[in-house]
């Protein structure tokens, strides 16, 4: 400091201190700053009258406990009627023998004229906390502390509080967001507890915490979660990757006119243009189903390419196998169903979302990411491996000039189909905390031995009306899907052809009106075998099973069966004896209808 002098000439005097540049503490704890003030003046200089004491620009810690006036030399009067002079010109309006900067970079300082010393109590460096760290890692799922203690005892109680003032919200104050110190504890260490919440990422977050108490500076700690969620890439490619013994690969194409019951599992390219689509798809059981899927990709190499081409990737709704799919059917292997539209492009057979497009114009290796809709697709099949069918690739417009891709049974092991998926996982496989997978329920197709009906329409059955078929599937009409029934029977008429046929559904206990459903006992007779409606997410799903197969609407139901090396015709009154026939004799069993 240096101090300056105003001479009070029949007025108040001044004597001001200035704290100088750099300085950056003053005293500590416990100190006094004496200021010697020499009343009588010297070297000719008079004496000062001091009615007020100023220190500016205290900007830096200030640790005094008092500042102590040694008034010298004479002067008229004595040096309580000075103190008590000056006790006229108390600032801050303080009235006591300490007074409060309360964080000004100036203030006017006071005296004690009992005492003849100033008490000095900075607004925030009465006391100063002392942290154990300055930095804490907080495992996820778990806890970590830090310790917190005073410099000197406070006069009264004073709580130190701990909050977050910046970062992931993740990291939390588990205990000791206040803590309580006084004269008799201000020395020995308190802890503050810090958590870090189960999360779904793989990011080591970060967090301010500041500690902070009345009249005292604070202090911040830096907090770290130590993630416990693993992010993992996996590729799958026959006899390559995730190892050199991956066998989950299936592929084939499906060709149209005079090849369309022939299968092509053991070709080794993938034709895909008009009238020839592929079916691709991978066993991803090594990812564990509770794993949250992020990105996924798929990689070809065109074999044959051809100007302009190019292909779309859709989802494959039915279960097929690689040495049963044919152009006409899906799966010869268990009872040759048939697609619902022959080459799997109908609506119950395929998505209709195109997950990615990639070009066929050259022979080189094509790689893309599925969007968002295909990383929905493939964590299904990681969550529910019964919903894996794989993908349907179609070429674009139906253009007819020849392209193809390597098939898994292609001699370059390099080149055959590739999945590539990442995704997080928690400790011991268990699903990452607070993240739903980016998937949502399906419910899959299952096989059946005959024609079924499987549709997903925005709206629903009219209740009462009746509602055509067509093609071996019962399709539906329309209903106002705000409006759910609440009965516990819904009825519903259907049509087949010429052929209707009302039937009653139950609602399912304790499905609060979303299910219904409907199973002929084994001697009633009717066209329709079960029927089951489920209400979800907006949409009614739809699953039937009919007796006979009913060609399109306006057609008479007039069954035939192949039985004993020839067509038998066969009345409507034996629509029952058809599925028994067709259930219970032995051999394949062709049928058909006439129209």
């Amino acid at each position: 400091f240096t101090g300056s002098i105003s001479p009070g000439v029949d007025s108040i005097g001044v004597l001001a201190f200035d704290e100088q540049v750099g300085v950056t503490e003053l005293g500590l704890a416990g100190d006094r700053l004496r200021l010697n003030i020499d009343l009588a003046g010297s070297g000719g200089v008079p004496g000062v009258n001091c009615d007020q004491i100023i220190l500016s620009n205290l900007d830096t810690s200030l640790s005094l406990d008092t500042i102590d006036l040694n008034l010298g030399g004479t002067l008229s009067g004595t040096a309580t009627n000075w103190f008590l002079t000056a006790h006229s010109n108390l600032v801050n309006g303080t009235t006591f023998n300490s007074v409060t900067m309360e964080g000004a970079l100036s203030a006017q300082l006071v005296y004690d004229y009992a005492n003849s010393r100033v008490g000095v109590v900075p607004g925030m460096s009465t006391n100063a906390l002392i942290l154990s760290t300055k930095t804490v890692d907080v495992p996820e799922g778990s806890t970590a502390m830090f310790d917190v203690k005073l410099t000197y005892p406070p006069s009264g109680v004073l709580t130190v509080s701990t909050a977050r003032i910046a970062g992931d919200t993740d990291l939390c104050v588990s205990s000791g967001a206040a803590l309580v110190f006084n004269a008799g504890n201000y020395s020995s260490w308190q802890s503050v507890t810090l958590g870090a919440d189960e999360d779904g990422d793989v990011d080591n977050g970060g967090a301010t915490f500041r500690c902070s108490a009345p009249n005292t500076d604070p202090d911040d700690v830096t907090a770290t979660e130590q993630d416990n969620d693993t992010e993992v890439t996996v590729s799958f490619q026959q006899s390559v990757s995730p190892d050199a013994g991956y066998a989950g690969a299936q592929d084939t194409y499906l060709r149209s006119e005079s090849y369309s019951n022939s299968n092509y599992g053991t070709a080794t390219t993938l034709s895909i243009r008009g009238g020839y689509n592929a079916l691709v798809k991978w066993d991803v059981s090594a990812i564990p189903t509770g794993a949250v899927v992020q990105s996924a990709s798929v990689q070809f190499r065109v074999t044959t390419s051809a100007s302009g081409a190019m292909a779309d990737i859709y989802e494959s709704k039915r279960a097929w196998t690689e040495t049963g799919a044919t152009w006409a059917r899906w799966n010869t292997a268990i009872g040759g169903t048939y697609w619902q539209l022959q080459g799997g492009t109908g609506e119950l057979d395929k998505g209709s979302v195109v997950f990615a497009s990639f070009s066929m114009a050259s022979k080189t290796t094509v790689s893309d990411e599925l969007g968002s809709e295909g990383v929905a697709c493939v964590q299904n099949w990681v969550s529910n491996p019964a919903t894996n069918s794989g993908l349907i690739i179609l070429r674009q417009n139906g253009a007819t000039t020849t392209a193809a891709v390597a098939s898994r049974n292609n001699s370059t092991a390099a080149n055959r189909p590739k999945l590539t998926v990442t995704y997080i996982i928690g400790p011991g496989g268990a699903p990452p905390q607070g993240m739903p997978p980016t998937g949502g329920e399906r419910t899959p197709v299952a096989p059946s031995s005959r024609d079924s009906a499987h549709a997903q329409a925005p709206n629903a059955f009219f209740v009462g009306k009746a509602v055509a078929a067509s093609n071996r599937f019962v399709v539906v009409g329309g209903m106002n899907a705000a409006s759910l029934p609440s009965a516990e029977r819904l009825e519903v008429n259907v049509a087949a052809g010429n052929a209707q046929q009302t039937i009653v559904l139950d609602r399912l206990p304790g499905t609060a009106g979303t299910v219904y459903h409907y199973r002929r006992a084994l001697a009633e007779r009717g066209m329709v075998k079960a029927m089951r409606i489920d209400y979800s997410e907006g949409k009614w799903l739809l699953r039937g099973e009919l007796d006979v197969c009913v060609l399109a609407c306006g057609t008479n139901v007039s069954p035939w069966a192949w039985r004993d090396g020839r067509w038998r015709y066969l009345c409507s009154r034996w629509l029952f004896s058809l599925q028994r026939l067709l259930s219970r004799e032995q051999g394949e069993h062709n049928y058909g209808c006439s129209g």
